[in-house]
């Protein structure tokens, strides 16, 4: 997740005054060599079949409309997040790294997720971010 985050921090170094310009480079080649990887891994994923959506399970599961499987499934992801803010600021013995990488990966989920089922319905927006992301090279 941390490299795939690079890439929106990469302009905002650049544009500091006390940008280190081999740390700069050497972040934009690494971000430009994992491209090809994070392809293929698309192309595998892109090639399974279609899965339901938590929306239509939870429709199955508990015999509800659809209006009420999404209105019970953003409480949980609102009381999801309030249980993440929480974790995360509360000290525990679990490591901050191991919760920064479980906040990063709620923050994708939410991007896909939120407002529509991205990932089964690739729509503009994740059209966008995978265009910014696995096909747009860094300038160097």
């Amino acid at each position: 997740m941390t490299r795939v985050e690079a890439r929106y921090y990469i302009s905002i170094y650049q544009e500091e005054g006390s940008c280190n310009i081999s740390l700069l480079k050497l972040a934009k080649l690494d971000f430009n060599m994992l491209q090809p990887l994070h392809r293929k891994e698309i192309s595998e994923i892109s090639s399974r079949r279609h899965v339901p959506s938590s929306v239509e399970c939870y429709m199955k599961q508990y015999g509800v409309t659809k209006q009420e499987a999404y209105d019970e499934l953003n409480k949980q992801v609102d009381n999801a997040w309030k249980d993440i803010n929480q974790e995360c600021f509360i000290p525990t013995q679990v490591p901050m790294a191991v919760k920064i990488r479980a906040l990063y990966f709620t923050c994708v989920e939410d991007i896909v997720y939120k407002d529509a089922d991205e990932y089964t319905h690739v729509g503009k927006l994740m059209k966008d971010l995978i265009s910014l992301m696995l096909v747009d090279p860094v300038p160097i």
